[in-house]
């Protein structure tokens, strides 16, 4: 694996292209009268995002560079929202589709996480914890999502044109990046300063 694929790959996790694509997506479902199915886009984006910015404020140490849990540092949000977005895409396109290829947009997905989630350890952003933390806070958010918005109920959308474009939106959106870390930190320093922690 040469160097640049990782960060080609962890881009593809970032949250200006993660949640311009639960948007797009939400705005489709949407359109075509699946409203519910776009509440559950934009909850799994918006839910996932505001637990790992709590996770990273309540983790974020200025005081000292160490660890506060084992190589937990911070959760990665790459790893959680990535996995919440993509994770809920595919589970509204597998009710989209016929009965035998059900497991088809699980088994596209699920990779393409697991890569964005490697690529943050492989670029040194994140630890293994991180990513492990930041991937049960995508699940967790992702398999709510899925049980009380999604299970049992079938998306009349047009889900080849969905698998179609859904490639084309990450490559248009590919380079795009918000820097959230910055922001979060401003505001834990913030905090940190205001409650007098260090």
């Amino acid at each position: 694996m040469t160097s640049t694929v990782p960060f080609f790959i962890t881009d593809l996790g970032d949250s200006a292209v993660t949640g311009t694509i639960a948007i797009l997506f939400a705005a489709y479902l949407f359109i075509v009268g699946e409203k519910r199915m776009a509440a559950a886009m934009l909850l799994a984006f918006a839910g996932t995002g505001t637990l790992i910015a709590l996770g990273k404020i309540i983790l974020y140490n200025r005081c000292t560079a160490t660890p506060l849990i084992l190589d937990l540092r911070s959760p990665s949000g790459h790893s959680a929202v990535s996995l919440a977005v993509y994770g809920t895409i595919a589970a509204i396109v597998s009710s989209a589709v016929p009965p035998r290829w059900r497991a088809a947009p699980y088994i596209i997905a699920v990779p393409f996480v697991t890569m964005i989630a490697v690529s943050r350890v492989l670029i040194h952003v994140h630890t293994r914890a991180d990513i492990a933390v930041g991937a049960i806070i995508g699940l967790t958010v992702s398999y709510g999502v899925w049980h009380f918005l999604i299970r049992g109920r079938h998306a009349d959308i047009k889900w080849k044109t969905s698998a179609l474009l859904l490639p084309a939106a990450l490559v248009a959106l590919h380079g795009l990046r918000f820097p959230a870390e910055k922001y979060i930190s401003h505001i834990a320093t913030y905090l940190q300063n205001l409650l007098s922690l260090c």
